[in-house]
């Protein structure tokens, strides 16, 4: 309070005949900017220089959003007092009022006062929060609080009612334009009330919310669906159920059970135990069937429907091997069959009334059928073992191919138990084999893969038939062939943005082929006509004749299939130039600038301020982001916090018509989101309509690259006002290391996820935000993370897919100052087996069960591999190969040795592959 002590001096050494004045400092107030019922307070100083005590009046032109703690002063000779002005608004917008002092002596002093109230920055999704149920299954959701302020950090504190509820992080600080995810927990076994509710406040932002939970039922039903079956079949399914239970009676056609062989309706077991219940569905008439069955602890629905079959499944009593599958309805049927019940690998095909056709079972024991119309589907199965089993053949259909030849591999699997000795034969020179393959004899239960080479010598494209010819001079089948020789291009287009004639750009890009290439290209393109093998195509591009332009260039060549890749350009390109921050000024504690951005190019480009993140002082820019036209310019103000150290803020600019099209192809992303709710004019009506022509990826990599970021550095005391500038986009120190640039999974199992932790550090002295961005939905890594500074932490990269074959993927790393891209790579394996648990269903005590699983080899190199197992399961060996492209039947036993039930793990150790395992179970019985 210097300026009281100053001025209550200079007030006592006024002469006598000096005329007096009560004087107000300061006479205009301007508020800093608030939110909604969040009180902000002025102070305004009043001076009485009289020598006698003077009665000071306060009072405002009629607005309520403004007010004093008192009305009326008396202020003494010579001495200065305090009056703090509140704003406080619970509607948003611009306020403005006048407020008077006066007195017996002199006429009123007038201060003009400005403020403004914004809406809470804080989102909250009130309506999805409250609407949610929480149950037995759902028990967690999880919801995002945005901060949408670009200043201010919120402090949200979020409290749950009861103990029912918890939270994964009840105290949230959220910095400027940051979002925060919060998962909402609950626990169905504690204590129940009648009500939940969830408060949340934010002190900064004002937000006060009590939101009541909706907690559902909290016993469960479990649905059994028989689904559609055949009249007086038996369905059965198995479920396990825990504690103590007792069965209640159905009725038919539903039967319920503990077990095949015990009537009892009882059975009390331990916490932990397990029992099998045996559900069964068996209806001697058609119709919908569903019953609702009650336990202490939950419902149980059982739900079936029968019908009349329309289909006919028997023995083909004719033809070894074969089942009849006849239409007995008088609709056309179209059938479904699998050798498995889930219908993992199926043949579909369509029976006309009365017909018969006949189904190869291929050495299976059962064969499963389904047949109907979208609504009704219905199931039926029946046994058969065929004494013997055909070969089955794989092969790929159709091969492309940039070379002078390629492989067609063709897989022949002997299921039978005896050897097949097999002829090729083959009707187009294009394809062959070779001579020691051309007749083979494929042991039994073993697979043998032959590859066909394919050399095109007359025609692009190429047809042939492969013959398959077993030892008894039957045709076994006949396989097509189809081969076609293609160029390949290096990029999915190729793009000329910005073009004109003082802006020439250059493209360069490799087509593969086998000969020389001829290139036909529009006449605005400058590129050679022909191009050699394997050969850089160098192209150039000066002027277009439209704004926009969406073309094609043509590669052809006498020994491959021609390719067009499209060609996207416009013409001209925006040029923003920022001139150094102006008008300067230190006010309140707050320094204040101004920076003018001019547009010099003849397109319109976007400019979005930000500020620099993990700061302790706060930058605001008016407006944050602006489209500026060619030839204009537009005028962005500055007020920047008091305090310690530089505060940067980053302008990121580019050229509009790239924003928008990067907004087309990525809606949710950054320069998409910022513009979300600005009136904007449409630049990309062409590209647009040519949309699938721009490659998401390919397009990212160019936008990305085309941003251009100038950095306004603000000082951080007023006499260094003179070095505040204005720099390039700096390139600095790393601001951050990784320990490993290529992350290698080596061997990986279809659908097992793999995870590999790699040590990122920050080396700057500030704290920093890695972000992270992948196109591969099968690498799974966190969003971003915050790093102190030096700080050290593990980043935690998984990998699953669903397909096999090689992975090789990039992840760009990457904050406001550096990016690293690193390489993943990794070969995904098919399963060597088909099953995850072999069971044993219910075998004698002291005697032996036995059960085959088949392994397969699908690799390129024979395979060595361990088994091992626990008793009661038993295995002849615990070693086995199997060669390339072949599979053997593994023996497992079993030997229960008491009443009960069993289960262990039969483990495999390929020699080169991940380990894997099977699931062995089984029950013990008497007698």
């Amino acid at each position: 309070m210097d300026i009281v002590s100053d001025f209550t001096e200079f007030l006592s050494n006024y002469p006598d005949n000096f005329t007096r004045q009560i004087s107000v400092f300061p006479t205009t107030v301007d508020f800093h900017p608030t939110y909604l019922n969040i009180p902000s307070n002025f102070t305004i100083l009043i001076a009485n220089p009289y020598h006698e005590p003077q009665v000071v009046n306060i009072e405002f032109n009629g607005d309520q959003n403004f007010s004093t703690s008192l009305s009326q002063y008396v202020i003494q000779p010579g001495e200065v007092r305090s009056c703090v002005v509140i704003f406080k608004s619970n509607q948003p917008g611009k306020f403005k009022t006048v407020m008077k002092v006066t007195s017996d002596n002199n006429s009123p002093c007038i201060v003009t006062i400005q403020a403004k109230c914004y809406q809470s920055p804080l989102i909250i999704p009130i309506e999805d929060i409250q609407s949610y149920e929480f149950n037995d299954i759902s028990t967690d959701y999880t919801f995002t609080l945005i901060n949408k302020s670009i200043i201010d950090t919120l402090h949200v504190v979020i409290t749950p009612s009861s103990q029912s509820f918890s939270l994964s992080n009840s105290v949230i600080e959220l910095k400027p334009r940051e979002s925060t995810d919060v998962t909402l927990m609950f626990n169905p076994r504690s204590e129940s009330i009648l009500s939940h509710s969830l408060n949340i406040q934010c002190a900064e932002s004002g937000d006060s919310y009590d939101l009541e939970l909706f907690v559902g039922r909290i016993r469960n039903t479990i649905t059994i669906d028989f689904g559609n079956s055949i009249i007086n079949k038996t369905v059965t399914k198995k479920i396990k159920l825990t504690n103590s239970l007792q069965l209640t009676e159905v009725q038919p056609p539903f039967s319920i059970n503990f077990d095949e062989n015990l009537n009892s309706t009882e059975i009390t077991m331990d916490d932990d135990a397990k029992v099998d219940v045996i559900l069964k569905y068996c209806s001697t008439e058609e119709g919908s069937h569903a019953e609702l069955v009650e336990f202490e602890d939950f419902f149980l629905l059982l739900k079936g429907k029968s019908f009349k079959p329309a289909i006919s499944i028997e023995n083909a009593s004719n033809i070894p091997g074969s089942a009849l599958i006849t239409n007995i309805s008088e609709i056309i049927q179209k059938c479904r069959i699998s050798f498995s019940e889930n219908f993992e690998n199926f043949t579909e095909f369509q029976l006309k009334p009365n017909e018969i056709k006949e189904i190869k079972m291929n050495d299976m024991q059962e064969l499963f059928v389904s047949y109907g119309n979208n609504n009704e589907i219905i199931n039926d199965h029946f046994e058969y073992k065929t004494p013997e089993t055909p070969l089955k053949v794989q092969k790929k259909k159709t091969v492309s191919i940039s070379k002078k030849s390629a492989v067609i591999p063709v897989t022949l699997n002997n299921d039978g138990n005896s050897p097949k000795n097999v002829t090729f034969q083959l009707d187009n020179d294009d394809f062959a084999i070779d001579d020691q393959f051309k007749t083979l004899v494929i042991a039994p239960h073993t697979t043998q893969s032959v590859n066909i080479t394919y050399t095109p010598t007359k025609s692009l494209k190429s047809k042939a038939s492969l013959e398959l010819i077993d030892n008894s001079k039957n045709k076994i089948t006949k396989l097509k062939l189809e081969g076609n020789l293609q160029l390949i291009c290096d990029k999915p287009f190729i793009p000329f943005f910005g073009v004109s004639n003082e802006n020439i750009i250059e493209n360069v890009l490799t087509v593969t082929g086998s000969d020389e290439i001829n290139v036909d290209a529009p006449e605005w393109l400058d590129c050679p006509d022909t191009i050699e093998k394997n050969h850089k195509l160098e192209i150039s591009c000066g002027i277009i004749p439209d704004s926009s332009i969406v073309s094609s260039i043509t590669f052809a060549s006498n020994s491959a299939a021609s390719i067009s890749v499209p060609v996207i350009a416009y013409r001209g390109y925006s040029d923003l130039s920022i001139s150094p921050p102006s008008d300067l000024e230190y006010k309140n504690g707050l320094l204040q600038a101004t920076v003018e951005v001019i547009n010099n190019g003849i397109r319109p480009g976007f400019v979005i301020f930000t500020g620099e993140e993990n700061t302790t002082r706060q930058i605001h820019a008016s407006p944050s982001l602006a489209i500026i036209p060619a030839a204009k310019k537009v005028l962005f103000k500055f007020i920047v916090d008091d305090g310690e150290g530089e505060v940067k803020a980053i302008m990121h600019s580019g050229d509009e018509i790239m924003r928008q099209i990067m907004s087309m192809l990525k809606p949710n992303s950054f320069y998409a989101t910022a513009f979300s709710n600005a009136k904007i004019r449409d630049e990309i009506a062409l590209f647009r309509e040519n949309k699938k022509l721009l490659n998401e990826n390919y397009f990212s990599k160019i936008f990305k690259k085309s941003i251009t970021k100038k950095i306004i550095v603000f000082k951080e005391k007023a006499d260094e006002l003179d070095e505040t500038e204005v720099l390039d986009e700096f390139v600095d120190e790393p601001s951050f290391a990784l320990s490993e640039t290529i992350v290698d999974f080596g061997n990986i199992r279809l659908k097992d996820e793999k995870e590999i932790k790699i040590t990122i550090e920050n080396l700057s002295l500030k704290p920093t935000k890695i972000k992270f961005d992948c196109s591969c939905k099968d690498i799974k890594l966190p969003k971003y993370i915050n790093l102190k500074p030096k700080e050290q932490t593990k980043l935690p990269i998984s990998l699953s897919c669903s397909k096999a074959g090689l992975i090789d993927e990039e992840i760009e790393i990457y904050n406001d100052v550096q990016t690293i891209p690193i390489k993943v790579c990794a070969e995904i394996e098919e399963p060597m087996v088909e099953i995850e648990t072999l069971d044993f269903g219910t075998c004698t005590i002291g005697r032996l069960c036995r059960r085959n699983l088949k392994i397969s080899n699908k690799k390129k190199e024979k395979v060595s591999i361990e088994v091992r197992t626990k008793s009661p399961f038993k295995i002849p060996v615990d070693y086995v190969e199997i060669e390339s492209g072949c599979f053997v039947k593994f023996p497992v036993h079993f030997i229960p040795n008491s009443i009960g039930h069993y289960q262990d793990k039969l483990e495999f150790s390929p020699d080169m592959s991940a380990p894997f395992s099977v699931i062995l179970i089984g029950s013990g019985e008497n007698n």
